[in-house]
């Protein structure tokens, strides 16, 4: 895989949610009240031969969340991961 190709991987799977997480956490801190749920993947829990940006992106997602559900917490704020099994389609 391109260096190229790893960095729109993680961008995709990670630097968005980053973004979009930071944004809304300012708006619910301030409202002392909100919920983040972001969809992960078991990849992200443990890890998939010949997936790895994606699994990088979805243990990075996990780690994201989790830190975001201990600093949100004493605001009101929760945060959890939801992460489904393995779906076909037509990755796999």
């Amino acid at each position: 895989m391109s260096g190229d190709d790893w960095r729109s991987c993680l961008s995709a799977g990670l630097e968005r949610h980053c973004i979009t997480c930071c944004r809304v956490m300012h708006i619910m801190k301030s409202q002392r009240a909100g919920c983040i749920v972001a969809i992960g993947s078991t990849a992200g829990l443990f890890g998939y031969g010949q997936r790895t940006p994606y699994a990088v992106t979805k243990w990075g997602l996990i780690g994201l969340i989790e830190s975001l559900a201990i600093e949100g917490g004493s605001w009101g704020v929760r945060a959890k991961v939801v992460c489904p099994g393995t779906v076909a389609g037509p990755r796999i």
